[in-house]
């Protein structure tokens, strides 16, 4: 009996993007498990995938306008609908507005993954359109529809769920993962590695992982750049910018503990990430309150809880959370239960 064949449709297919290039890891399960997987994708850079997916561009790396977007977005619609089996839209809602009704004509199921805080017009209008919208976790999105269902982060355990050789030596190593921008409060983690280097005994690191994106993230680098650079503390700081996915393992194996400040309301993958590759995390994140238990846990803005809570990482209980996150957000799991849903 063959296997059956999905179309999907997302923003970037590109191993070498900061910040999507997972979603390649997300492809390559998707081929473990169906026969043919054809990809729409808004940009297309360089890859590595399996010869059972086909990967298609709509041309923003060409620079293709909104309008020709749609146009090709159209031509691949009527071209693949008829091959598929379901339809899976990853974080683009408006793909999902601008050629949903076509998945009603053709008879296929539609699913769409939204994890993020903001409601917006094409999303509500998605949701009348597709028959489920996956999220990570049940406070991923503000939308409130009986079609949601949550199916963890889906996170790739080969990539993180090893052992690795920690050196010990009299430095303390943070690292903070993510996009440089002002929502995730980098600049109070700055100031908060400064404040603990001058109660701590041991010599601080910090390392941080990403880059801006925006104009006024660029503008927010520089800022903290500045102001690392008015402390003379330049030597505690190491902005590596972007790098592959697949390199951050690594990252998260040489360090102490991760650090997180975010405050756009989401479960932060890079939180779990870290957790699973055995290195405690903590961060001032609500949307961990249900996840975390209290000692990973900091106030925003309070200097001396988020030195308490690093003084004491190794109160948090790692396995029991390590084995909980492990259980919640694998890969294999969570492909399998978009694929139950929109094709089995």
């Amino acid at each position: 009996m063959r296997k059956k064949s999905i179309l999907i449709i997302t923003q970037t297919v590109d191993d070498n993007d900061s910040n999507l290039s997972f979603f390649c890891d997300w492809l390559r399960e998707f081929s473990n498990n169906l026969d043919k997987v054809y990809v729409i994708a808004n940009k297309v850079g360089e890859y590595d995938l399996p010869q059972n997916v086909i990967v298609l561009s709509l041309g923003k790396e060409r620079g293709t306008g909104k309008i020709g977007k749609i146009i090709k977005l159209w031509a691949y619609l009527l071209k693949y609908l008829p091959k598929v089996d379901g339809i899976f839209a990853h974080m683009c809602p408006e793909y999902v507005v601008a050629g949903g009704w076509l998945a009603r004509v053709y008879g296929k199921k539609l699913g769409l993954w939204y994890l993020h805080k903001s409601l917006t017009w094409k999303l509500l209008l998605s949701e009348k359109l597709v028959n489920y919208i996956f999220t990570a976790h049940q406070d991923g999105l503000l939308i409130k529809s009986s079609k949601v269902i949550v199916t963890g982060h889906g996170i790739d355990l080969s990539l993180f769920n090893k052992k690795y050789n920690k050196i010990n030596n009299n430095k303390f190593n943070i690292l903070t993962v993510g996009r440089i921008t002002e929502s995730k409060n980098l600049l109070f983690l700055i100031k908060s590695a400064i404040f603990l280097q001058n109660k701590f005994d041991k010599k601080v690191n910090f390392t941080i992982v990403g880059e801006p994106y925006l104009p006024k993230d660029k503008e927010y680098l520089i800022k903290i750049k500045k102001y690392i650079s008015k402390q003379g503390v330049e030597n505690m700081f190491e902005f590596v910018g972007k790098i592959q996915h697949k390199e951050i393992a690594d990252y998260y194996g040489r360090s102490d503990v991760l650090v997180n400040a975010s405050k756009t309301g989401g479960v932060d993958k890079a939180v779990l990430e870290s957790i699973i590759s055995g290195i405690p995390a903590i961060t001032s994140n609500e949307a961990f309150k249900n996840i975390l238990p209290e000692a990973a846990l900091f106030e925003l803005g309070n200097y001396e809880d988020f030195v308490d809570k690093i003084k004491n990482i190794h109160s948090i209980p790692l396995n029991e959370v390590k084995n909980k996150i492990i259980l919640e957000n694998d890969l294999k799991n969570t492909i399998k239960q978009i694929i139950n849903k929109l094709i089995i």
